[in-house]
């Protein structure tokens, strides 16, 4: 009891600690915590686990920006991927689905999770670094394309623009 609420969370590792099996721990928890949210691995109280996620995601749609949500979760949480996705796609989603607008833009946004991430890209930003990553391909192309020429005993060089699906001549 004064664990979950002191620390916000149970994680299966809790549990077994204590002698208690998943069926009682939850039993309990929705009996004492009716607001707590029942994950793979663990059991949140939402407001301590995923009010910080969602004020961290508005303030990434709002400045334009992007957030490592894993990073703000505790470990014994953000160690489960299963549960770092589910946090992610259903929960802070059904939290945000309250405001449309803040909903909206965090569908429009782009997110990354894997073992050591869980970033959340506004849509604002995603746009701005795809206009970034447009012209550091180009510059990596002719790069690369400039090393294979070298490679094959050719002396000439690549200059001007790329242009997609435009070939460079380099004889």
């Amino acid at each position: 009891d004064s664990l979950f609420q002191t620390n916000g969370f149970l994680t299966e590792k809790m549990w077994i600690s204590l002698g208690l099996s998943r069926n009682r721990i939850e039993a309990f928890v929705k009996e004492a915590f009716p607001e707590a949210v029942l994950l793979q691995k663990c059991i949140i109280e939402p407001n301590k686990i995923l009010s910080p996620l969602v004020e961290s995601v508005q303030s990434a749609i709002s400045n334009k920006s992007f957030v490592d949500l894993r990073s703000l979760l505790p470990d014994d949480i953000a160690s489960n991927c299963d549960d770092v996705r589910e946090i992610i796609h259903q929960h802070i989603r059904d939290l945000l689905s309250a405001q449309q607008s803040l909903r909206d833009n965090f569908f429009r946004g782009s997110i990354v999770i894997d073992d050591d991430l869980g970033l959340f890209f506004s849509h604002d930003m995603t746009e701005q670094s795809k206009k970034l990553l447009v012209l550091l391909a180009q510059e990596f192309g002719k790069q690369r394309a400039n090393e294979i020429v070298k490679v094959a005993g050719h002396t000439s060089t690549l200059s001007g623009t790329l242009e997609c699906g435009e070939l460079y001549n380099t004889s």
